[in-house]
Protein backbone atom coordinates (compact mmCIF):
# COMPACT_ATOMS: atom_id res chain seq x y z
CA UNK A 1 0.00 0.00 0.00
CA UNK A 2 3.13 2.32 1.01
CA UNK A 3 4.08 1.77 -2.48
CA UNK A 4 0.58 2.68 -4.67
CA UNK A 5 0.68 5.07 -7.65
CA UNK A 6 -2.78 4.19 -9.35
CA UNK A 7 -5.96 3.63 -7.47
CA UNK A 8 -8.40 2.11 -10.14
CA UNK A 9 -12.03 2.27 -8.67
CA UNK A 10 -15.25 1.58 -9.37
CA UNK A 11 -17.95 4.96 -9.48
CA UNK A 12 -21.35 3.67 -7.92
CA UNK A 13 -21.00 3.09 -4.37
CA UNK A 14 -17.25 3.66 -4.04
CA UNK A 15 -16.91 7.21 -5.14
CA UNK A 16 -20.41 7.69 -4.92
CA UNK A 17 -23.13 6.64 -1.98
CA UNK A 18 -24.99 4.16 -3.76
CA UNK A 19 -28.58 5.68 -2.97
CA UNK A 20 -29.63 5.77 -6.72
CA UNK A 21 -33.43 8.49 -6.59
CA UNK A 22 -34.97 8.64 -10.54
CA UNK A 23 -34.91 12.29 -10.98
CA UNK A 24 -36.26 12.36 -14.50
CA UNK A 25 -37.94 10.67 -17.07
CA UNK A 26 -38.34 10.99 -20.80
CA UNK A 27 -41.26 9.53 -22.48
CA UNK A 28 -43.90 10.21 -25.10
CA UNK A 29 -40.94 12.99 -27.21
CA UNK A 30 -41.11 14.68 -23.51
CA UNK A 31 -38.74 15.15 -20.11
CA UNK A 32 -39.79 15.67 -17.08
CA UNK A 33 -37.85 16.35 -13.84
CA UNK A 34 -38.59 16.00 -10.02
CA UNK A 35 -42.26 15.98 -10.29
CA UNK A 36 -43.48 13.39 -12.87
CA UNK A 37 -47.32 13.52 -14.22
CA UNK A 38 -47.77 10.09 -15.96
CA UNK A 39 -50.01 9.42 -19.43
CA UNK A 40 -50.67 5.49 -20.34
CA UNK A 41 -47.33 5.44 -21.68
CA UNK A 42 -45.39 6.79 -17.98
CA UNK A 43 -47.08 4.54 -15.96
CA UNK A 44 -46.48 1.38 -18.15
CA UNK A 45 -42.60 1.99 -17.78
CA UNK A 46 -43.10 2.70 -14.23
CA UNK A 47 -44.54 -1.00 -13.87
CA UNK A 48 -41.71 -2.25 -16.46
CA UNK A 49 -39.21 -0.56 -13.51
CA UNK A 50 -40.73 -2.52 -10.94
CA UNK A 51 -41.68 -5.53 -12.25
CA UNK A 52 -38.20 -6.22 -14.20
CA UNK A 53 -36.84 -5.91 -10.85
CA UNK A 54 -35.62 -8.50 -8.18
CA UNK A 55 -36.22 -6.25 -4.89
CA UNK A 56 -37.64 -7.92 -1.80
CA UNK A 57 -39.47 -6.92 1.37
CA UNK A 58 -37.86 -7.79 4.55
CA UNK A 59 -39.17 -6.35 7.92
CA UNK A 60 -40.42 -3.22 6.05
CA UNK A 61 -36.98 -2.42 4.39
CA UNK A 62 -36.69 -2.86 0.83
CA UNK A 63 -33.50 -4.70 -0.32
CA UNK A 64 -31.34 -5.53 -3.20
CA UNK A 65 -29.36 -3.01 -6.09
CA UNK A 66 -29.55 0.04 -5.22
CA UNK A 67 -30.87 0.70 -9.04
CA UNK A 68 -33.92 -1.63 -8.61
CA UNK A 69 -34.44 -0.29 -5.13
CA UNK A 70 -34.82 3.74 -6.99
CA UNK A 71 -37.33 2.03 -9.17
CA UNK A 72 -39.33 0.35 -6.72
CA UNK A 73 -39.60 3.76 -4.74
CA UNK A 74 -40.18 5.81 -7.45
CA UNK A 75 -43.42 3.02 -7.72
CA UNK A 76 -44.18 3.43 -4.27
CA UNK A 77 -44.18 7.07 -4.59
CA UNK A 78 -46.88 7.12 -7.44
CA UNK A 79 -48.81 4.34 -5.73
CA UNK A 80 -47.64 1.47 -8.30
CA UNK A 81 -45.93 -0.61 -5.56
CA UNK A 82 -44.19 -3.22 -6.41
CA UNK A 83 -45.04 -6.19 -3.94
CA UNK A 84 -49.04 -5.49 -5.00
CA UNK A 85 -48.26 -5.67 -8.70
CA UNK A 86 -45.64 -8.57 -8.16
CA UNK A 87 -48.74 -10.41 -6.81
CA UNK A 88 -51.40 -9.32 -9.48
CA UNK A 89 -48.52 -10.03 -12.26
CA UNK A 90 -47.02 -13.24 -11.60
CA UNK A 91 -43.57 -13.50 -13.10
CA UNK A 92 -43.36 -16.74 -15.92
CA UNK A 93 -39.77 -16.89 -17.00
CA UNK A 94 -36.43 -14.46 -17.02
CA UNK A 95 -33.66 -13.68 -19.10
CA UNK A 96 -31.35 -12.31 -16.02
CA UNK A 97 -29.08 -9.92 -16.53
CA UNK A 98 -24.99 -10.17 -17.61
CA UNK A 99 -22.60 -7.66 -17.64
CA UNK A 100 -22.00 -8.37 -21.52
CA UNK A 101 -25.85 -7.82 -22.52
CA UNK A 102 -26.55 -4.92 -19.88
CA UNK A 103 -30.40 -5.89 -20.34
CA UNK A 104 -32.77 -7.87 -17.91
CA UNK A 105 -36.30 -9.15 -19.02
CA UNK A 106 -39.06 -10.74 -17.41
CA UNK A 107 -41.99 -12.27 -18.97
CA UNK A 108 -45.14 -11.92 -16.75
CA UNK A 109 -48.93 -12.35 -16.61
CA UNK A 110 -49.93 -8.74 -17.73
CA UNK A 111 -52.28 -8.15 -20.28
CA UNK A 112 -51.91 -11.41 -21.51
CA UNK A 113 -48.48 -12.14 -21.53
CA UNK A 114 -45.54 -9.56 -21.85
CA UNK A 115 -41.96 -9.20 -21.85
CA UNK A 116 -40.59 -6.43 -19.84
CA UNK A 117 -37.12 -4.75 -20.38
CA UNK A 118 -34.26 -2.96 -19.12
CA UNK A 119 -31.41 -1.64 -19.01
CA UNK A 120 -28.29 0.29 -21.13
CA UNK A 121 -30.30 2.60 -23.38
CA UNK A 122 -28.12 1.89 -26.48
CA UNK A 123 -28.16 -1.84 -25.93
CA UNK A 124 -31.98 -1.68 -25.65
CA UNK A 125 -32.47 0.73 -28.48
CA UNK A 126 -30.54 -0.94 -31.24
CA UNK A 127 -33.27 -4.03 -30.20
CA UNK A 128 -36.19 -1.54 -30.37
CA UNK A 129 -37.95 -1.58 -33.77
CA UNK A 130 -41.19 -0.07 -32.47
CA UNK A 131 -42.40 2.55 -30.37
CA UNK A 132 -44.91 3.68 -28.02
CA UNK A 133 -46.41 7.44 -28.80
CA UNK A 134 -49.57 8.81 -27.55
CA UNK A 135 -50.81 5.47 -26.46
CA UNK A 136 -50.17 3.68 -29.87
CA UNK A 137 -47.78 1.30 -30.56
CA UNK A 138 -45.58 2.45 -33.98
CA UNK A 139 -42.54 1.94 -36.11
CA UNK A 140 -39.77 3.41 -34.77
CA UNK A 141 -38.09 6.04 -36.91
CA UNK A 142 -34.16 7.64 -37.10
CA UNK A 143 -35.87 11.00 -35.84
CA UNK A 144 -37.51 9.08 -32.88
CA UNK A 145 -33.97 7.25 -32.26
CA UNK A 146 -32.16 10.66 -32.70
CA UNK A 147 -34.72 12.48 -29.91
CA UNK A 148 -34.00 9.06 -27.39
CA UNK A 149 -29.97 9.82 -28.24
CA UNK A 150 -30.75 13.40 -27.62
CA UNK A 151 -32.65 12.88 -24.39
CA UNK A 152 -29.88 10.12 -23.02
CA UNK A 153 -27.06 12.56 -23.71
CA UNK A 154 -28.50 15.31 -21.42
CA UNK A 155 -29.19 13.41 -18.60
CA UNK A 156 -26.21 11.48 -18.53
CA UNK A 157 -24.56 15.27 -18.65
CA UNK A 158 -26.15 15.93 -15.61
CA UNK A 159 -24.48 13.14 -13.71
CA UNK A 160 -27.36 10.58 -13.96
CA UNK A 161 -27.48 7.29 -14.37
CA UNK A 162 -29.78 6.34 -17.29
CA UNK A 163 -31.69 3.25 -17.71
CA UNK A 164 -33.98 2.16 -21.36
CA UNK A 165 -37.54 0.56 -20.38
CA UNK A 166 -39.20 -1.38 -23.26
CA UNK A 167 -41.58 -4.22 -24.21
CA UNK A 168 -43.02 -6.86 -25.95
CA UNK A 169 -46.34 -8.61 -26.08
CA UNK A 170 -46.06 -12.36 -26.51
CA UNK A 171 -48.83 -14.77 -27.32
CA UNK A 172 -48.58 -18.69 -25.85
CA UNK A 173 -45.83 -20.55 -27.64
CA UNK A 174 -43.35 -17.45 -28.09
CA UNK A 175 -40.00 -17.80 -27.71
CA UNK A 176 -38.55 -15.72 -25.02
CA UNK A 177 -36.04 -13.08 -26.93
CA UNK A 178 -34.95 -9.81 -26.38
CA UNK A 179 -35.54 -8.54 -30.23
CA UNK A 180 -38.15 -6.81 -32.25
CA UNK A 181 -38.96 -4.65 -28.51
CA UNK A 182 -41.18 -1.66 -28.39
CA UNK A 183 -39.60 1.22 -26.80
CA UNK A 184 -41.42 2.99 -23.51
CA UNK A 185 -39.00 5.58 -22.50
CA UNK A 186 -35.88 6.40 -20.02
CA UNK A 187 -35.56 7.17 -16.55
CA UNK A 188 -32.33 9.40 -15.16
CA UNK A 189 -31.30 8.90 -11.24
CA UNK A 190 -28.98 10.55 -9.35
CA UNK A 191 -26.31 8.67 -7.21
CA UNK A 192 -24.66 11.34 -5.40
CA UNK A 193 -21.03 11.74 -4.95
CA UNK A 194 -19.56 10.49 -1.26
CA UNK A 195 -19.06 14.27 0.51
CA UNK A 196 -15.20 13.26 1.19
CA UNK A 197 -14.31 12.20 -1.86
CA UNK A 198 -13.32 15.53 -3.43
CA UNK A 199 -10.90 15.81 -0.43
CA UNK A 200 -10.06 12.08 -0.72
CA UNK A 201 -8.91 12.97 -4.55
CA UNK A 202 -7.22 15.98 -3.91
CA UNK A 203 -5.43 14.08 -0.96
CA UNK A 204 -4.43 11.33 -3.42
CA UNK A 205 -2.64 13.78 -6.10
CA UNK A 206 -0.79 15.21 -3.54
CA UNK A 207 0.70 12.04 -2.69
CA UNK A 208 1.57 11.66 -6.21
CA UNK A 209 -0.98 8.75 -6.81
CA UNK A 210 -3.19 8.66 -9.59
CA UNK A 211 -6.89 7.91 -8.85
CA UNK A 212 -8.46 6.41 -11.94
CA UNK A 213 -12.30 6.11 -12.13
CA UNK A 214 -14.27 2.85 -13.63
CA UNK A 215 -17.39 2.38 -14.08
CA UNK A 216 -20.60 0.94 -16.55
CA UNK A 217 -22.07 4.34 -17.13
CA UNK A 218 -22.13 6.44 -19.96
CA UNK A 219 -19.28 8.79 -20.54
CA UNK A 220 -21.33 11.53 -20.57
CA UNK A 221 -22.49 10.47 -16.87
CA UNK A 222 -18.74 9.44 -15.88
CA UNK A 223 -17.02 12.61 -17.20
CA UNK A 224 -20.32 14.91 -14.91
CA UNK A 225 -18.87 12.65 -11.96
CA UNK A 226 -15.29 13.00 -12.71
CA UNK A 227 -15.76 17.05 -12.72
CA UNK A 228 -17.58 17.45 -10.03
CA UNK A 229 -14.69 15.50 -7.71
CA UNK A 230 -11.87 16.80 -9.81
CA UNK A 231 -10.75 13.77 -11.29
CA UNK A 232 -11.34 15.08 -14.66
CA UNK A 233 -11.88 18.01 -16.68
CA UNK A 234 -12.35 16.68 -20.44
CA UNK A 235 -13.46 14.16 -22.37
CA UNK A 236 -9.79 13.84 -23.52
CA UNK A 237 -9.75 12.26 -20.12
CA UNK A 238 -12.05 9.87 -21.08
CA UNK A 239 -12.18 6.25 -23.22
CA UNK A 240 -14.92 4.45 -23.55
CA UNK A 241 -15.09 0.35 -23.36
CA UNK A 242 -15.45 0.34 -27.07
CA UNK A 243 -12.94 2.34 -27.79
CA UNK A 244 -10.77 0.08 -25.62
CA UNK A 245 -11.71 -2.91 -27.60
CA UNK A 246 -10.32 -1.43 -31.02
CA UNK A 247 -6.76 0.03 -29.38
CA UNK A 248 -3.63 -2.49 -29.12
CA UNK A 249 -1.41 -3.08 -26.34
CA UNK A 250 0.59 -0.03 -27.74
CA UNK A 251 -2.10 2.35 -28.40
CA UNK A 252 -3.38 1.66 -24.77
CA UNK A 253 -0.06 2.09 -23.15
CA UNK A 254 0.33 5.38 -24.71
CA UNK A 255 -3.34 6.65 -24.21
CA UNK A 256 -3.29 5.58 -20.01
CA UNK A 257 -0.44 8.09 -19.64
CA UNK A 258 -3.74 10.50 -19.73
CA UNK A 259 -6.67 9.10 -19.27
CA UNK A 260 -8.39 9.02 -15.71
CA UNK A 261 -11.79 7.71 -16.10
CA UNK A 262 -13.04 5.08 -18.23
CA UNK A 263 -16.87 4.29 -18.85
CA UNK A 264 -19.15 1.38 -20.53
CA UNK A 265 -16.31 -1.03 -19.22
CA UNK A 266 -16.75 -4.65 -19.06
CA UNK A 267 -14.84 -6.68 -16.38
CA UNK A 268 -12.44 -8.28 -19.27
CA UNK A 269 -11.79 -4.33 -19.93
CA UNK A 270 -10.43 -3.73 -16.36
CA UNK A 271 -7.89 -6.85 -16.59
CA UNK A 272 -6.42 -4.97 -19.86
CA UNK A 273 -6.22 -1.51 -18.20
CA UNK A 274 -4.42 -3.24 -14.92
CA UNK A 275 -1.94 -4.80 -17.19
CA UNK A 276 -1.47 -1.58 -18.85
CA UNK A 277 -0.76 0.02 -15.47
CA UNK A 278 1.71 -3.00 -14.83
CA UNK A 279 3.50 -2.61 -18.08
CA UNK A 280 3.68 1.18 -17.20
CA UNK A 281 5.86 -0.59 -13.85
CA UNK A 282 2.90 0.97 -11.76
CA UNK A 283 1.95 -0.31 -8.29
CA UNK A 284 -2.08 -0.81 -9.20
CA UNK A 285 -4.99 -1.14 -6.59
CA UNK A 286 -7.99 -2.01 -8.43
CA UNK A 287 -11.27 -2.78 -6.74
CA UNK A 288 -14.22 -4.91 -7.24
CA UNK A 289 -17.18 -6.76 -6.04
CA UNK A 290 -18.70 -9.05 -8.48
CA UNK A 291 -18.01 -12.36 -9.66
CA UNK A 292 -16.56 -10.94 -12.72
CA UNK A 293 -14.28 -8.83 -11.26
CA UNK A 294 -12.20 -11.73 -9.95
CA UNK A 295 -9.43 -11.81 -12.74
CA UNK A 296 -8.65 -8.05 -12.27
CA UNK A 297 -8.44 -8.07 -8.80
CA UNK A 298 -6.08 -10.88 -9.06
CA UNK A 299 -3.80 -9.51 -11.65
CA UNK A 300 -3.44 -6.18 -9.71
CA UNK A 301 -1.21 -4.96 -7.48
CA UNK A 302 -3.09 -4.71 -4.59
CA UNK A 303 -6.78 -6.42 -4.90
CA UNK A 304 -9.21 -4.23 -2.99
CA UNK A 305 -12.91 -6.04 -2.29
CA UNK A 306 -15.97 -4.37 -1.34
CA UNK A 307 -17.03 -5.66 2.26
CA UNK A 308 -20.73 -4.36 1.81
CA UNK A 309 -21.74 -4.78 -1.33
CA UNK A 310 -18.87 -7.41 -2.76
CA UNK A 311 -19.45 -11.21 -3.72
CA UNK A 312 -17.52 -14.16 -1.54
CA UNK A 313 -15.90 -14.83 -4.81
CA UNK A 314 -14.83 -10.99 -5.01
CA UNK A 315 -13.45 -10.98 -1.33
CA UNK A 316 -11.73 -14.07 -1.31
CA UNK A 317 -9.17 -13.16 -4.20
CA UNK A 318 -8.57 -9.93 -2.79
CA UNK A 319 -5.80 -8.38 -0.92
CA UNK A 320 -7.78 -6.36 1.53
CA UNK A 321 -11.49 -5.31 2.00
CA UNK A 322 -12.91 -2.54 2.52
CA UNK A 323 -15.86 -2.74 4.89
CA UNK A 324 -17.41 0.64 4.15
CA UNK A 325 -17.02 0.32 0.17
CA UNK A 326 -15.64 4.03 -0.01
CA UNK A 327 -12.92 5.65 -1.83
CA UNK A 328 -11.70 7.67 1.12
CA UNK A 329 -11.20 4.49 3.55
CA UNK A 330 -8.81 3.30 0.55
CA UNK A 331 -6.52 6.51 1.05
CA UNK A 332 -7.05 6.17 4.59
CA UNK A 333 -5.40 2.79 4.03
CA UNK A 334 -2.85 3.97 1.94
CA UNK A 335 -1.71 6.37 4.62
CA UNK A 336 -2.03 3.98 7.06
CA UNK A 337 0.27 1.39 5.17
CA UNK A 338 3.34 4.28 4.87
CA UNK A 339 3.24 5.05 8.24
CA UNK A 340 3.75 1.34 9.32
CA UNK A 341 6.44 1.25 6.66
CA UNK A 342 8.24 4.46 8.00
CA UNK A 343 7.47 3.40 11.27
CA UNK A 344 9.45 0.45 11.18
CA UNK A 345 12.23 1.97 9.32
CA UNK A 346 12.93 4.33 12.24
CA UNK A 347 12.47 1.27 14.56
CA UNK A 348 15.43 -0.23 12.53
CA UNK A 349 17.60 3.23 12.12
CA UNK A 350 17.20 3.70 15.99
CA UNK A 351 18.15 0.00 16.97
CA UNK A 352 21.20 -0.81 14.33
CA UNK A 353 22.78 2.98 15.11
CA UNK A 354 22.14 1.96 18.82
CA UNK A 355 23.73 -1.58 18.26
CA UNK A 356 26.76 -0.06 16.44
CA UNK A 357 27.62 2.30 18.79
CA UNK A 358 27.56 -0.30 21.48
CA UNK A 359 29.96 -2.59 19.24
CA UNK A 360 32.43 0.44 18.03
CA UNK A 361 33.09 1.57 21.67
CA UNK A 362 34.01 -1.66 22.80
CA UNK A 363 35.96 -2.06 19.68
CA UNK A 364 37.15 1.87 20.18
CA UNK A 365 38.06 1.40 23.98
CA UNK A 366 39.31 -2.14 23.10
CA UNK A 367 42.08 -0.81 21.20
CA UNK A 368 43.05 3.25 22.74
CA UNK A 369 42.77 1.37 26.15
CA UNK A 370 44.02 -2.18 25.79
CA UNK A 371 44.42 -2.94 29.51
CA UNK A 372 41.37 -0.73 31.15
CA UNK A 373 38.06 -2.78 31.67
CA UNK A 374 35.32 -0.87 29.25
CA UNK A 375 31.71 -2.51 29.90
CA UNK A 376 31.17 -5.94 31.92
CA UNK A 377 28.69 -8.06 30.05
CA UNK A 378 26.15 -7.87 32.67
CA UNK A 379 26.22 -3.80 31.70
CA UNK A 380 25.83 -4.87 28.26
CA UNK A 381 22.50 -6.92 28.92
CA UNK A 382 21.17 -3.84 30.46
CA UNK A 383 21.51 -1.50 27.98
CA UNK A 384 19.82 -3.87 25.56
CA UNK A 385 17.23 -3.93 27.99
CA UNK A 386 16.57 -0.51 28.09
CA UNK A 387 17.60 0.73 24.23
CA UNK A 388 16.11 -3.22 22.80
CA UNK A 389 12.38 -2.55 24.46
CA UNK A 390 10.01 -0.11 25.06
CA UNK A 391 11.42 2.94 22.98
CA UNK A 392 11.56 0.10 19.88
CA UNK A 393 7.77 -0.40 20.56
CA UNK A 394 6.99 3.41 21.01
CA UNK A 395 8.73 4.06 17.60
CA UNK A 396 6.60 1.58 16.24
CA UNK A 397 3.19 3.52 17.20
CA UNK A 398 4.60 6.86 16.51
CA UNK A 399 2.10 9.23 14.43
CA UNK A 400 2.22 9.84 10.66
CA UNK A 401 4.99 12.86 9.72
CA UNK A 402 2.89 15.64 8.76
CA UNK A 403 3.93 15.87 4.79
CA UNK A 404 3.39 11.81 4.80
CA UNK A 405 0.71 12.10 2.01
CA UNK A 406 2.39 14.84 0.56
CA UNK A 407 5.31 12.77 -1.01
CA UNK A 408 5.10 10.39 -3.85
CA UNK A 409 4.56 6.72 -3.18
CA UNK A 410 7.97 5.26 -2.50
CA UNK A 411 10.18 2.92 -4.83
CA UNK A 412 8.81 -0.98 -4.37
CA UNK A 413 12.40 -1.86 -5.62
CA UNK A 414 14.21 0.08 -2.98
CA UNK A 415 14.60 -1.29 0.63
CA UNK A 416 14.79 -0.70 4.30
CA UNK A 417 18.17 1.13 4.15
CA UNK A 418 17.23 3.13 1.13
CA UNK A 419 16.59 6.99 0.84
CA UNK A 420 19.59 7.25 3.39
CA UNK A 421 18.88 5.17 5.93
CA UNK A 422 21.80 3.05 5.75
CA UNK A 423 24.35 6.35 6.22
CA UNK A 424 22.27 7.66 8.87
CA UNK A 425 21.99 4.45 10.62
CA UNK A 426 26.36 4.54 10.22
CA UNK A 427 26.32 8.30 11.05
CA UNK A 428 24.46 8.51 13.83
CA UNK A 429 25.92 5.33 15.11
CA UNK A 430 29.62 6.83 14.97
CA UNK A 431 28.08 9.83 16.77
CA UNK A 432 27.31 7.93 19.44
CA UNK A 433 30.38 6.16 19.75
CA UNK A 434 32.10 9.45 19.92
CA UNK A 435 30.53 10.80 22.56
CA UNK A 436 30.52 7.28 24.96
CA UNK A 437 34.67 7.03 24.43
CA UNK A 438 35.16 10.70 24.99
CA UNK A 439 33.15 10.26 28.42
CA UNK A 440 35.26 7.27 29.43
CA UNK A 441 38.45 9.02 27.96
CA UNK A 442 37.86 12.02 30.28
CA UNK A 443 36.53 9.39 33.16
CA UNK A 444 40.09 7.53 32.75
CA UNK A 445 42.30 10.95 32.84
CA UNK A 446 40.10 12.57 35.48
CA UNK A 447 39.02 10.50 38.16
CA UNK A 448 39.25 6.45 38.50
CA UNK A 449 39.00 2.75 35.75
CA UNK A 450 35.68 2.51 38.02
CA UNK A 451 34.64 5.92 37.76
CA UNK A 452 35.23 5.97 33.66
CA UNK A 453 33.54 2.68 33.06
CA UNK A 454 30.27 4.09 35.05
CA UNK A 455 30.53 7.22 33.51
CA UNK A 456 30.75 5.37 30.18
CA UNK A 457 27.72 2.88 31.46
CA UNK A 458 25.32 5.69 31.64
CA UNK A 459 26.43 7.66 28.95
CA UNK A 460 25.78 4.38 26.65
CA UNK A 461 21.97 4.21 27.73
CA UNK A 462 21.15 8.22 28.42
CA UNK A 463 22.72 8.81 24.90
CA UNK A 464 20.13 7.18 23.22
CA UNK A 465 17.42 8.21 25.01
CA UNK A 466 18.18 11.74 23.63
CA UNK A 467 18.72 10.73 20.30
CA UNK A 468 15.29 8.92 20.49
CA UNK A 469 13.77 11.78 21.20
CA UNK A 470 15.54 13.85 18.04
CA UNK A 471 15.03 11.15 15.65
CA UNK A 472 11.10 9.64 16.51
CA UNK A 473 10.24 12.65 13.78
CA UNK A 474 11.93 14.23 10.65
CA UNK A 475 10.83 17.21 11.06
CA UNK A 476 12.35 19.72 13.62
CA UNK A 477 11.79 18.61 17.25
CA UNK A 478 9.76 21.95 18.40
CA UNK A 479 6.78 20.51 15.55
CA UNK A 480 7.23 16.60 17.23
CA UNK A 481 4.46 17.17 19.14
CA UNK A 482 6.45 14.49 21.48
CA UNK A 483 2.56 14.02 23.83
CA UNK A 484 1.05 12.57 21.23
CA UNK A 485 2.47 9.44 21.59
CA UNK A 486 1.95 8.34 25.06
CA UNK A 487 4.06 5.29 24.46
CA UNK A 488 7.08 7.03 24.03
CA UNK A 489 7.04 9.35 26.97
CA UNK A 490 6.71 5.98 28.98
CA UNK A 491 9.42 4.56 27.05
CA UNK A 492 11.67 7.66 28.41
CA UNK A 493 10.22 7.57 31.93
CA UNK A 494 10.68 4.11 32.49
CA UNK A 495 14.36 3.85 31.44
CA UNK A 496 15.25 6.70 33.21
CA UNK A 497 13.54 5.30 36.15
CA UNK A 498 15.00 2.15 35.89
CA UNK A 499 18.71 3.66 35.70
CA UNK A 500 18.06 5.77 38.84
CA UNK A 501 16.95 3.03 40.49
CA UNK A 502 20.30 1.35 39.61
CA UNK A 503 22.11 4.50 40.28
CA UNK A 504 20.98 5.29 43.78
CA UNK A 505 20.27 1.81 45.77
CA UNK A 506 22.58 -0.60 46.45
CA UNK A 507 21.42 -2.58 43.68
CA UNK A 508 23.99 -0.20 41.59
CA UNK A 509 26.37 -3.20 42.78
CA UNK A 510 24.75 -6.07 41.01
CA UNK A 511 25.90 -4.12 37.99
CA UNK A 512 29.57 -3.42 39.23
CA UNK A 513 28.90 0.29 39.41
CA UNK A 514 30.14 3.37 41.33
CA UNK A 515 28.30 6.00 43.05
CA UNK A 516 28.92 9.32 40.75
CA UNK A 517 29.48 12.92 41.87
CA UNK A 518 27.76 16.03 40.73
CA UNK A 519 30.07 16.81 38.40
CA UNK A 520 30.65 13.19 36.80
CA UNK A 521 26.74 12.87 36.04
CA UNK A 522 26.92 16.65 34.24
CA UNK A 523 29.34 15.69 32.44
CA UNK A 524 27.64 12.15 31.65
CA UNK A 525 24.18 14.57 31.02
CA UNK A 526 25.88 17.10 28.94
CA UNK A 527 27.78 14.86 26.32
CA UNK A 528 24.57 12.56 26.78
CA UNK A 529 22.91 15.96 25.55
CA UNK A 530 25.25 16.67 22.93
CA UNK A 531 23.57 13.81 21.10
CA UNK A 532 19.99 15.67 20.69
CA UNK A 533 21.89 18.49 19.13
CA UNK A 534 24.09 16.33 16.48
CA UNK A 535 20.72 14.66 15.62
CA UNK A 536 18.87 17.66 15.01
CA UNK A 537 21.87 19.50 12.95
CA UNK A 538 21.44 16.36 10.89
CA UNK A 539 17.85 16.24 10.37
CA UNK A 540 18.34 20.18 9.17
CA UNK A 541 21.38 19.07 7.00
CA UNK A 542 19.41 16.08 5.52
CA UNK A 543 16.28 18.44 4.29
CA UNK A 544 18.62 21.33 2.92
CA UNK A 545 20.05 18.99 0.60
CA UNK A 546 16.35 16.74 -0.44
CA UNK A 547 15.10 20.06 -1.15
CA UNK A 548 18.34 20.76 -3.22
CA UNK A 549 18.07 17.66 -5.27
CA UNK A 550 14.32 17.98 -5.49
CA UNK A 551 14.73 21.64 -7.41
CA UNK A 552 17.33 20.15 -9.62
CA UNK A 553 14.39 17.37 -10.93
CA UNK A 554 12.02 20.13 -11.35
CA UNK A 555 14.50 22.04 -13.60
Amino acid sequence: LGCCEVICSDKTGTITENKMTVTSMYFNGNTQNNKFRLDEIGKKMVIAGVLCNDTNLSNGKILGDPTEIALTELGRTLNLDKFNLDNDYKRLDEIPFDSNRKLMSVLCDYEGKTMFTKGAPDLLLARCSHIMKDGKVVSITEKDRQNIISANEEMSGRALRVMGFAFKSYNDGDRLEEEGLVFLGLMGMIDPPRKEIKAAVKKCKRAGMRPVMITGDYSNTALAVAKEIGLAKSMDEVITGEQLSKMSDEELDERIKKCSVFARVSPEDKVRIVEAFKRAGKVVAMTGDGVNDAPSLKRASIGIGMGKTGTDVAKEVSDIIVTDDNFATIVVAVEEGRKIYGNIQKTVKFLFSANLAELLSLFLVTIIFPKNIFLFPVQILFVNLITDSLPAIALGVEQPEANLMEQPPRDKNKGLFSNGIGTSIVILGVLQTALVVAVYALGIKMFSDTVAVTMAFYTLNIVQMFYLTSMRTNAPFYKSKPHKNPYFLLAIAFCFALLALFAFTPLKNLLSLVALTGTQWGIVFGFSAAMFIFSEIYKAVVYVVKKSKDKKKEA
